[in-house]
C-alpha cells in the first residue's frame, strides 16, 4: 500500500513538474517572441531613422544647419532611442533626477561627497578636451598651474616645467562637471572662482554653476547663484529648461571705485537631440531665460543679472538677455567682453563688444559685421590696441581677426593664417569650426606678436599681416615635412608663463601642451610637448566593461578625438590605455 501511495505521488508530483516546466517554457516562448518583435521594430527605426537624411553631410552644410561638424548627435539620437518608440525620451531622465532628489536631496551630484565618489580607472596616459588652463597668481616660480577638464575636473599640477611632473584632482569640485573658466580677486590671489559648463557643444557637456576657493585653490564650495527670468516655460515651440548650465567666462574686476566686481557669462544652448522642434517635438533650450550677464560685489554671496536694454534681444515676442563669452581687462582697467549668440535661437550679442569703467553701466565698443562668437585679447601696455577673433556668419568668411588701435573706435581686418593642410580652407584656419575652436592670444610685452588657433596654431609677429604655422595635428599629407611640433588638434586656450613671454600652456581636445619656446616652434619640432600625465579628462562617449575577470575589469571605450582605448585588468585607481 505504502508503495502504491509513493508511486501515485511520484506520478502526481511528475505531472506537476512537467505542467510548472510546459508553464515556464510557455513564459519564455512568449517572452522570446515579445523580443524578436521589439527587435525586428527596433530594426526598423533604425533603418528609417530621419538622422539618416543629415547623417552624411559635409562639414560646410552641417554649419549652414546648425549642426556639429560630426555625427555625434545622430549617432546617439540612435544608440539611445526607445526600441518600442524609434526615439529618445529624455524626460525620464528628470523623472529619475526627480526620485534621486526625493531619496538623496537637491545638491548631490555624482563626485560632490565622499557618499557618492568615484573610483578612478584612467587613463593615466591619454588627455581630453580642456578649455581653461591658467597659472597659479600665488607661485612666484610661475610653475604651478590649474586646467579644467570639459569632461569634469579641475586639476593641479605643482610644475608644468617638468614634463614627468603629475596632475592632481582639486578637492570639492564634482570630476563629473564641465570645468571651463577661472579667475582670481585682484586684491587676494588666494580667492579664486571657477565657472562650469560648455556652451558651445549643444547640451553635450553641461555645468552646474560657480564654484569658489579661499585656499588658493587647494578646496572648493558651489555658490548659490539664484537665477533671474524664472522657471520652466516654453517659446516658439521649444521647452526652455530654467538652470544655469553654462558659464562660457568669468572675471574678478576691481573697479576705480575699489570694489571688486565677479561678473559671469551665463550661456545658453539647445539639447538638439532632445527633438526636432515644434510643439508635437520640442527642443530643449537649456537656460534661455536665465542667461545673460551676473554680476556681484559680495564674493559671490548674492547675485544679480545686469538687465541694461543694451543687452536685450527678443526671441519668438519675448524678452530676453545676451550672453557674454570672454572677458578681458585692458590696459587702463576697463573691462571688456566680446559676445555670442544664444545656441539654437541663433540669437543675441554675438560680434558685439561691450565695456565698462565702473561696472554698473556698459556700453557698445563697437559691432563686429556678420560675426557671431567673439574671443578678445588686449596689449598688456596700450590700453588702445586689441584683436578679436570672430565665428563668421557665412562661407565666405568663416573666421575672422580684427585689430583695433583706438579702443575699438575703428578697426581693420588682419590677413588669416593659410595652414599647410590641404583640407584645411585658406580662408578658415579653424576649418568650419570657430564656433568650436576659436584662441587668441597677446605676447604680454609685445602688441604684434599675436597668437590664433583653430586645427592647429598660428603665430604673427607683425600684427597680423603674415602668420608662421608653429604646431600641426598629424603627419598627414603635406604636413609629414613641416618641422613644428604634433599638438593635439582643436586649440581652445592659451596662457602664458608669468614673466616668461615666450613660455605658455594651451589647452586641446587632447589636453595640456606647455611651450618651452613659442619662437622656436618653427623649425623645432620638441618644442611644444605635451603634460599630461594623470589628467584624467579624456571624454568617452560610450564604452564596454567586462566585470566577470577575477583580476580586474577589462575596459573598452570610444572617446571624443582620441580613438578607441582600452585598459586591461582595471582595479580602482589609475592606470594606462591603449
Amino acid at each position: 500500500m505504502k508503495r502504491k501511495l509513493l508511486i501515485i505521488s511520484g506520478l502526481v508530483l511528475g505531472a506537476l513538474a512537467l505542467t510548472l516546466t510546459l508553464n515556464e517554457s510557455s513564459k519564455t516562448d512568449d517572452t522570446y517572441q515579445e523580443a524578436e518583435a521589439l527587435r525586428a521594430k527596433h530594426q526598423q527605426f533604425l533603418k528609417n531613422s530621419p538622422m539618416k537624411a543629415t547623417i552624411g553631410l559635409d562639414r560646410e552644410n552641417r554649419k549652414t544647419l546648425g549642426l556639429p561638424p560630426n555625427a555625434y548627435n545622430e549617432q546617439m539620437f540612435e544608440l539611445t532611442m526607445d526600441p518600442a518608440l524609434g526615439y529618445p525620451v529624455p524626460a525620464r531622465t528628470y523623472e529619475a533626477y526627480d526620485r534621486l532628489v526625493d531619496q538623496f536631496g537637491s545638491d548631490r551630484s555624482p563626485g560632490s561627497s565622499s557618499e557618492t565618489a568615484w573610483d578612478e580607472r584612467g587613463p593615466f596616459n591619454i588627455a581630453g578636451r580642456v578649455r581653461l588652463v591658467m597659472f597659479d597668481p600665488n607661485d612666484a616660480t610661475g610653475k604651478k598651474a590649474f586646467a579644467g577638464g570639459v569632461s569634469g575636473g579641475l586639476y593641479v599640477n605643482s610644475d608644468v616645467t617638468d614634463l614627468g611632473n603629475e596632475w592632481q584632482l582639486v578637492n570639492g569640485v564634482p570630476g563629473n562637471i564641465a570645468v571651463s573658466s577661472m579667475t582670481v580677486d585682484p586684491t587676494d590671489p588666494q580667492i579664486m572662482y571657477i565657472g562650469t559648463g560648455e556652451q558651445y557643444t549643444q547640451g553635450a557637456a553641461n555645468g552646474n554653476g560657480i564654484y569658489k576657493s579661499l585656499n588658493g585653490g587647494t578646496s572648493w564650495f558651489k555658490l548659490n547663484v539664484p537665477l533671474a527670468g524664472g522657471g520652466d516655460t516654453t517659446a516658439g515651440g521649444n521647452d526652455l529648461r530654467s538652470g544655469l548650465y553654462y558659464v562660457n567666462d568669468i572675471v574678478a574686476w576691481q573697479a576705480p571705485s575699489g570694489v571688486v566686481n565677479l561678473f559671469a557669462g551665463v550661456g545658453s544652448t539647445g539639447y538638439v537631440g532632445s527633438g526636432g522642434g515644434g510643439s508635437d517635438d520640442p527642443v530643449n533650450i537649456l537656460g534661455l531665460q536665465n542667461a545673460g550677464l551676473y554680476r556681484s560685489t559680495s564674493g559671490g554671496a548674492t547675485w544679480a543679472r545686469v538687465e541694461d536694454p543694451v543687452f536685450q534681444y527678443t526671441y519668438f515676442s519675448n524678452t530676453f538677455y545676451g550672453i557674454p563669452n570672454d572677458f578681458d581687462v585692458s590696459a587702463d582697467n576697463t573691462l571688456y567682453f566680446g559676445g555670442i549668440r544664444s545656441g539654437f535661437t541663433n540669437a543675441g550679442l554675438g560680434g558685439r563688444i561691450f565695456k565698462t569703467s565702473n561696472g554698473s553701466t556698459w556700453s557698445i565698443a563697437s559691432i563686429l559685421t556678420a560675426s557671431n562668437r567673439t574671443q578678445i585679447a588686449v596689449s598688456g601696455t596700450d590700453a588702445n590696441v586689441m584683436y578679436a577673433a570672430a565665428q563668421g556668419l557665412s562661407g565666405a568668411t568663416p573666421v575672422r581677426i580684427f585689430r583695433t588701435d583706438d579702443a575699438w573706435a575703428t578697426f581693420t581686418t588682419t590677413n588669416l593664417p593659410n595652414d599647410v593642410d590641404t583640407g584645411i580652407p585658406a580662408n578658415d584656419y579653424t576649418r568650419g569650426q570657430s564656433f568650436y575652436d576659436l584662441m587668441l592670444a597677446v605676447d604680454p610685452t609685445n602688441d604684434d606678436i599675436v597668437y590664433v588657433g583653430g586645427i592647429n596654431m598660428h603665430r604673427s609677429a607683425n600684427g597680423g599681416t603674415s602668420w608662421t604655422q608653429i604646431s600641426k595635428w598629424s603627419n598627414n599629407g603635406p604636413l609629414a615635412s613641416l618641422s613644428v611640433p604634433l599638438v593635439h588638434a582643436d586649440i581652445h586656450e592659451m596662457v602664458f608663463r608669468p614673466g616668461f613671454p615666450d613660455q605658455s600652456l594651451t589647452g586641446t581636445d587632447g589636453g595640456v601642451f606647455y611651450a618651452t619656446s613659442l619662437i622656436a616652434a618653427d623649425g623645432s619640432p620638441g618644442a611644444i610637448p605635451a603634460i599630461n600625465r594623470n589628467l584624467n579628462v579624456t571624454q568617452f562617449y560610450y564604452g564596454a566593461i567586462n566585470a566577470d575577470d577575477s583580476s580586474g575589469d577589462d575596459l573598452a571605450g570610444g572617446t571624443q578625438d582620441n580613438g578607441t582605448l582600452f585598459r586591461q585588468n582595471a582595479t580602482p585607481g589609475t592606470g594606462n590605455f591603449f
